[in-house]
C-alpha cells in the first residue's frame, strides 16, 4: 500500500497538524528523519490540562507536568509566531514560576499574526496589551487571567470575543471591535467608561449583566441575558431566540416581548429563591397568586413563537397562568417544555389543567 503522507508537502502535513494538540504533534517525530523536526513549523500552541494525558494525576503533579510540557514545547520551536494559542491550565498552589510566565508572555506577544487565542491558566499569567492590537486576530478567550492595562484596542478582525472572571474596560475594547459577531460575557469586573459605539454585526449575545446600554444589542439575533429590569423604547428587530431569567415580573417580560416582533424561541428561568426581594421592587401586580391578564398579545407570541421552556417551574398560580396564557395565543407553537423542580404530582397537574388545549406541552421533570 502506498504511502499518501509521505507524499504530501511539508506545508500541508503542518496543516493538517495544525489541528491537533500539541503533544499529539510532537510525538510525530519519531515517525521518520523527516518527521523529526517539522513539529516545530507547526503554527499552533494547544495543551489543555483535562485532556487524557494528564488524567490520573494528582493536582500538584498535573500542575507541573503541564507547564513542564509547555515549557519544552516552546523552547524546542524557538521564536517562531503562531496563528492559534490555546492554553487551558490551572493555577499552581505554589504560584507559577516566573520562567514559565515570561515565556508564556513572549509567546503571546511574539505572534502578532495570531488567528486564535484561547487562554484560560489562572491570574498569574498576564495577557500583555499589545494582543489588542493584533489585527489578524478573529477569536479572543479570556477567563480566569490578568489584563495588563490597554493603552489601544484595534481589532478589526474579531469577529468572537468571550470573556470570563477578568478586569476589563468593557466599553474600552468593544470600541476596537467593529466587525463582532458573537459575545459572551460572564462574571467580569467591569468599567464601562468611554464612548458607546454601536455593533452592527454583532449576532450573539450572551451576557450576565447589561455593563452597557441594552440599545447596543438591538440588531442581534440571539440575546442571552439574566435579567432585564426596565422595558425598552426600541424594537429588537432580527431577534429570533431569547433567554433570559424571570422572578414575578411577568408583565414586564411581557413588555420586553412586544418589542421582539420576529422571536421564535423563548427561554425563561425562573428565579424565587427570595419571593420577598422582588415584591420590594414594588412593581404592581407582582404577586406570586395573582396574575393580571393582560389585554394584548405580543405580535411574536401570536405570530412567530415555535418553541418556549419553562425551567425551574415551581407550579405557583402566576406560573401556570403565563403557560397557559401562550397556550392560548400562541398559533404557531410546536413545542412546549416545562422543567419541574420539584414532583412527579406536579407534572401530573399540569397535564390535567392544561388537558383541555388544542395542543398539549412536551413535559420534562428534573
Amino acid at each position: 500500500m502506498a504511502d499518501l503522507i509521505s507524499s504530501l508537502s511539508d506545508d500541508i502535513i503542518c496543516y493538517i497538524l495544525y489541528f491537533l494538540p500539541s503533544q499529539q504533534v510532537v510525538a510525530t517525530s519519531v515517525l521518520s528523519k523527516r518527521w523529526n523536526l517539522l513539529w516545530r513549523s507547526v503554527f499552533s500552541l494547544d495543551f489543555n490540562a483535562d485532556n487524557e494525558d494528564f488524567w490520573g494525576l494528582s493536582y500538584q503533579k498535573t500542575f507541573i507536568t503541564f507547564y513542564s510540557s509547555v515549557c519544552s514545547f516552546l523552547v524546542g520551536r524557538g521564536d517562531q509566531p503562531f496563528y492559534r494559542i490555546s492554553l487551558i491550565g490551572y493555577s499552581s498552589i505554589d504560584g507559577i514560576i516566573e520562567s514559565i510566565k515570561t515565556q508564556i508572555r513572549t509567546a503571546v506577544s511574539g505572534s502578532d499574526r495570531v488567528q486564535i487565542l484561547d487562554m484560560n491558566c489562572g491570574y498569574e499569567i498576564v495577557i500583555p496589551s499589545a494582543v489588542f492590537s493584533f489585527k489578524s486576530l478573529v477569536t479572543l478567550k479570556l477567563k480566569y487571567i490578568t489584563v495588563e492595562d490597554i493603552s489601544l484596542v484595534d481589532l478589526p478582525s474579531l469577529k468572537i470575543l468571550h470573556l470570563k472572571n477578568i478586569k476589563v474596560n468593557l466599553s474600552q475594547l468593544l470600541s476596537g471591535c467593529p466587525n463582532l459577531e458573537d459575545l459572551k460575557v460572564k462574571h467580569l469586573t467591569c468599567e464601562t467608561t468611554g464612548k458607546f459605539i454601536g455593533l452592527p454585526k454583532l449576532v450573539r449575545v450572551r451576557i450576565d449583566e447589561l455593563f452597557l446600554p441594552l440599545e447596543i444589542f438591538k440588531d442581534v439575533e440571539v440575546f442571552k441575558v439574566d435579567w432585564i429590569f426596565q422595558p425598552n423604547n426600541f424594537d429588537f428587530q432580527n431577534l429570533v431566540q431569547l433567554k433570559l431569567i424571570v422572578g414575578l415580573d411577568w408583565l414586564l417580560l411581557l413588555e420586553v416581548l412586544n418589542h421582539c416582533p420576529k422571536l421564535q424561541s423563548l427561554v425563561i428561568c425562573i428565579f424565587k429563591n427570595d419571593v420577598r426581594y422582588f415584591q420590594t421592587l414594588n412593581f404592581p401586580g407582582y404577586e406570586e397568586d395573582v396574575w393580571p391578564y393582560p389585554q394584548t398579545v405580543p405580535a411574536c407570541i401570536s405570530s412567530h413563537l415555535k418553541t418556549i421552556r419553562l425551567t425551574r417551574y415551581s407550579g405557583s398560580k402566576d406560573e401556570f397562568h403565563f403557560a397557559r396564557y401562550i397556550l392560548e395565543n400562541a398559533k404557531y407553537l410546536q413545542t412546549m417544555e416545562i422543567c419541574f423542580d420539584d414532583g412527579y404530582d406536579l407534572m401530573e397537574t399540569m397535564e390535567r389543567e392544561l388537558s383541555s388545549f388544542r395542543y398539549l406541552p412536551r413535559f420534562v421533570f428534573i
